[in-house]
């Protein structure tokens, strides 16, 4: 089984690679302002995110760019920091601007981080998708809210809100001692975690393993290009959710009982040991799950686009035309196969997996299928708003919004 994920993941990576190159070098033009800079902007990119974009990038024919020009393609986020230490206006990092242009840092803020997840989930009438989760310690105690009959047999995993991809979990045996955990914390640093409570009878594997699917998200930003049609001039925002998911599993049998991370927490690659992994196109649920996999995030994703759409405005002379942002979907499962909302990464990491070569080879392909939704059309068809289009291959539409940003609210 290994072998054949092995051969197929790396089978698309070369794929992608032999179709990349052989698009034309020469943009067809058309009448959009934001067209009029792609048809003269170098066919050059900018890139610090930990991701083989520089490696499929050059497979398309796009070199490195220089501070200071408009590329294609920027993925440069700004280092994170207090204020003091972030890029001020004039700064390199503000230099680094391109056509198709990732999101930068906290577009996504209201889903990745927990606390306003929580929030958001329960505004919009989509909290049913995410398990029990505690804003306050306050909610915690003998008497509260939370404090039902299961509460103190179940298993509390305590959470820092703005931090991504299993960092700094804890795992707690009872309501009572999540609550000492959270209270032993410094008060200042309190209001910044969250506690969350274990899916009841979460799917195992075959071997008793807890399994965590990661599925990948891509949210795109089409600014209004049309200057001479009022009614064409309408900022078009989508969800697409990656149909082949990563199905994770634990390092250790899954125990109820024990409170250990390796049994509940980590499964993240290349970062913690014997994690395994497949396809989901190989794990025998998938067909019967995916349906409500996608029903799930659509509940969860379609209220946020007309915020996205106003978070990212287009910067002029063409920057910015298209945005995107790829965020990684934790999601549990239970035995009755009914999807759970665990967490939203708005870093996943798709940075090569160190002597894994089958990891290494799916996080490019992860790549490769965003330039194919994002970039490829825009290079074949000379024109932005062809970013996110139909026939997007490797993506299914979750949910689309359509308007004017201005009056998102």
């Amino acid at each position: 089984m290994l072998e054949h994920q092995r051969s197929m993941v790396l089978a698309e990576s070369e794929a992608c690679e032999a179709s990349a190159v052989q698009i034309s070098a020469t943009l067809p033009r058309c009448g959009h302002a934001a067209c009029r800079a792609l048809a003269g902007a170098p066919r050059r990119y900018h890139a610090n995110v930990a991701w083989a974009l520089p490696k499929c990038l050059n497979a398309r024919g796009l070199r490195m760019g220089k501070a200071g020009e408009l590329a294609l393609v920027s993925a440069w986020r700004p280092p994170r920091g207090p204020p003091n230490k972030r890029p001020q206006p004039g700064d390199v990092d503000q230099g680094r601007r391109g056509i198709l242009e990732i999101c930068r840092t906290g577009a996504a803020g209201c889903l990745s981080d927990k606390k306003r997840m929580a929030a958001f989930l329960e505004a919009v009438g989509a909290a049913v998708w995410a398990p029990t989760t505690a804003r306050s310690p306050s909610e915690l105690e003998d008497g509260g809210p939370l404090a039902d009959a299961g509460s103190e047999n179940a298993l509390w995993f305590l959470k820092h809100a703005r931090v991504d991809n299993n960092a700094g979990v804890t795992v707690h045996l009872g309501r009572a001692a999540c609550r000492g955990a959270w209270l032993s914390l410094p008060e200042g640093e309190r209001e910044d975690y969250v506690a969350q409570r274990e899916v009841a009878d979460v799917l195992l594997d075959a071997e008793g393993r807890k399994l965590t699917l990661r599925v990948y998200v891509l949210c795109t930003v089409v600014a209004a290009t049309s200057v001479d049609n009022a009614a064409a001039n309408a900022t078009r925002v989508q969800a697409l959710a990656r149909r082949e998911f990563v199905c994770r599993a634990h390092p250790l049998p899954y125990d109820a009982s024990d409170p250990d991370p390796a049994r509940h927490v980590h499964s993240t690659l290349g970062k913690f040991k014997a994690v395994d992994c497949m396809f989901g196109s190989n794990w025998t649920p998938s067909d019967s799950l995916w349906p409500e996999v996608r029903r799930m995030l659509t509940a969860c994703f379609a209220p946020f686009l007309p915020s996205l759409a106003r978070s990212e405005l287009p910067e002029g002379n063409g920057a910015k035309a298209v945005s995107f942002t790829l965020l990684g979907v934790d999601v549990l499962v239970d035995a009755k196969l009914r999807p759970w909302l665990i967490e939203i990464n708005e870093g996943p990491a798709l940075a090569p997996v160190l002597k894994n070569e089958l990891a290494t080879a799916s996080r490019e392909a992860v790549v490769n299928d965003v330039l194919t939704a994002t970039l490829d059309p825009i290079l074949a068809a000379g024109c932005v708003e062809a970013a996110a289009g139909p026939g997007c291959g490797a993506w299914e539409t979750l949910a689309e919004w359509s308007g004017a940003a201005s009056d998102t609210g």
